[in-house]
């Protein structure tokens, strides 16, 4: 007789911890199979590890819940799954963030009342040279609707600071790659528009009093957030 592949043999508990977890996902799934729509979230959505071992089931179900919580479509990149390498008690580990897209919490906006989210004005930048090298700050104004009306206004505004938001490497590169401060990734190719994100994503969680959900532009400064404890 011969022997199953493991393959086989772990579907039926996949499928039955998949079953379990459906009731997180939304109406925007309506009309097609949770289980699949799962599977191709946990797969492709959430990935795998470093060893390319599939994330943990207990990250899939944090992850759905999160989104049902905040009514967010994962597979229209409302939100999506950033994990960042924390260090607890002196080991490194990777952990899920749930992280909203600019169009998520714009989404989330359109949901108030009395005001009501209309548009985000063009951002207005300041530099600290006169030559326009150094990147400042990011001023954003945030446009609504109140009582239904068709006029949209100004609903409130805010600016963030470079040095507040940026990431920049923690230390100097032994090849001379980059310095200490020297920015990373897509904020030293494309600085105004990770600020100007960063600006919207205030002014709006504000106005609408939105809490808990943050754009990936705001991530910590360093990649790597160190932690001493985990508060379970």
């Amino acid at each position: 007789m011969k022997e199953q592949s493991s393959l086989k043999v772990a579907k039926p508990s996949v499928k039955k911890e998949y079953a379990g977890i459906a009731k997180y996902v939304g109406d925007w799934a309506m009309g097609l199979n949770k289980e699949k729509v799962l599977g191709n979230i946990h797969r492709n959505l959430l990935g795998v590890d470093k060893m390319g071992k599939i994330r943990p089931i207990e990250d899939l179900a944090y992850f759905m819940l999160v989104c049902s919580q905040y009514n967010l479509n994962p597979l229209k990149k409302e939100i999506y799954a950033v994990y960042q390498r924390q260090n607890v008690n002196g080991q490194w580990i990777e952990k899920l963030e749930p992280i909203v897209s600019i169009h998520g919490l714009r989404s989330l906006a359109r949901r108030s009342k009395n005001p009501t989210y209309a548009y985000t004005g063009k951002a207005v930048f300041d530099y600290k040279d006169a030559e326009k090298t150094k990147l400042d700050s990011a001023t954003v104004e945030v446009f609504g609707r109140f009582d239904g009306s068709n006029e949209a206004v100004k609903i409130g505004e805010y600016t963030a600071y470079y040095d507040e938001f940026a990431k920049t490497h923690t230390s100097d590169d032994n090849y001379g790659k980059y310095r200490a401060g020297d920015a990373m990734g897509t904020w030293k190719t494309m600085p105004r528009v990770m600020l100007a994100k960063c600006a919207e994503a205030n002014a709006i969680r504000s106005i609408f009093d939105i809490g808990g959900v943050y754009v990936e532009e705001e991530m910590s400064s360093n990649g790597d957030r160190v932690e001493t404890e985990v508060i379970e």
